[in-house]
């Protein structure tokens, strides 16, 4: 008998809520075969957060201090908990104008300095982008940019315009699955581009440390690697 692990799944969903909605189709499909081989705690991130969440001001006080001056203010504290604590994370957005979702650009924005300290590195992820026709390629070019600035891995990418049947969908649901669990595309992923990320960090902090620039960035990588 096989003894499934649990799993802690995170659905960041970048769409207004609505279970007819193409981007939570997919995700309830995907989640039903992640459910044959994973116990699932399933979290979710949706409007009732990203709706109340304020936008970044570019004030650059989480680059030096590594707090937001709202993080008090609304619930960005409870969104970066679950992330931190989730294995496996789904992001989902349709397109606007050959763009992500207004919501989850803001998510990003508050973000900011964790592009700079990776603290998802190594978590994997599977991405889920909905259109009718254009912005497939843009988006998902820039969502795996986004994914191996936060060290995130992404194992899966499902997506769908007014050309995607039910057999090229599943298929691909099938393969990001597969991904997931024997981390096979490593060389079709951004693991190599993460890593170099990583690694140019390293070498920055490295750098800074030499020269006495002290930062909350600075601080973080250290203790990353003491």
């Amino acid at each position: 008998m096989i003894i499934k692990s649990t799993k802690k799944l995170l659905h960041i969903n970048g769409d207004h809520y609505n279970e007819k909605k193409t981007t939570m189709k997919i995700y309830k499909q995907l989640k039903l075969e992640i459910k044959k081989r994973y116990y699932l705690e399933e979290i979710f991130i949706d409007d009732s957060y990203l709706n109340f969440i304020n936008n970044c001001i570019g004030c650059k006080t989480c680059f030096k201090t590594g707090n937001c001056i709202y993080d008090n203010k609304d619930r960005i504290i409870e969104i970066k908990n679950k992330l931190l604590g989730a294995d496996i994370i789904v992001i989902s957005t349709p397109i606007f104008i050959d763009n992500i979702s207004g919501n989850l650009k803001t998510l990003f924005d508050r973000l900011s300095y964790w592009f700079h300290t990776m603290p998802l590195k190594g978590k994997k992820c599977i991405l889920i982008i909905s259109t009718y026709r254009t912005g497939i390629n843009e988006v998902s070019n820039y969502l795996y940019k986004i994914c191996s600035y936060l060290g995130l891995e992404v194992v899966g990418l499902i997506t769908s315009d007014y050309k995607t049947t039910k057999n090229v969908l599943c298929n691909e649901i099938d393969i990001s699955l597969d991904y997931l669990e024997t981390g096979l595309l490593k060389k079709c992923t951004n693991v190599a581009y993460s890593d170099y990320i990583y690694n140019l960090y390293d070498k920055l902090y490295k750098d800074m440390l030499k020269n006495n620039l002290i930062t909350f960035e600075l601080a973080y990588w250290c203790k990353l690697h003491q």
